[in-house]
């Protein structure tokens, strides 16, 4: 299954049908594989690292809005694009993560509160970010001063777009 399927998978569908915990077993594995190969750096292919960043984004301009506004606007905000994208993935490779082990243990380890979680996502953003300098020729550059500082831009970007999180989301039971 190609990430191109995925995206075409995702189109003219509700924000709800696209929360994990709706997706069908096949389609949440193959999303869990291409995220944990983009995680772990093993995208060989620039062209499936780039059609997973755009299945990510995809995926983030239909479930954003009706989840989380503000974040949903940094989207389309080119200064903020990338690192929404980013803060995309994370989210759902989390969601992803957390569905596959609520199915094993048939019990749900994650709700709605848990969505777009600051703190949680100050926390794996920034392994992300490290990825995508990686996957951009710029690991050289990537050194613990330039993290660091991506760290305080993720930590400020996170203050900025998820500070009031709770009035933002709609009440969804999971």
């Amino acid at each position: 299954m190609t990430t191109n399927i995925l995206t075409h998978q995702i189109e003219g569908k509700a924000p709800l049908e696209l929360l994990p915990e709706n997706m069908d077993a096949k389609f949440l594995n193959s999303i869990a594989e291409h995220l944990s190969k983009w995680r772990r750096g093993a995208l060989t292919s620039t062209k499936q690292r780039v059609e997973l960043e755009e299945f990510s984004q995809r995926w983030g301009t239909i479930v954003l809005p009706a989840y989380h506004s503000g974040l949903a606007e940094a989207m389309y905000d080119e200064r903020n694009c990338i690192l929404t994208v980013l803060i995309v993935m994370g989210e759902l490779d989390y969601l992803v993560q957390q569905e596959i082990v609520s199915r094993e243990l048939s019990c749900r380890t994650y709700g709605p509160k848990d969505m777009f979680d600051r703190e949680r996502l100050r926390f794996s953003v920034p392994h992300f970010v490290s990825t995508f300098f990686e996957y951009n020729g710029m690991k050289p550059f990537a050194n613990e001063q330039v993290r660091t500082a991506m760290c305080t831009s993720v930590e400020r970007f996170l203050n900025d777009y998820l500070a009031d999180q709770n009035s933002d989301k709609p009440a969804v039971t999971m």
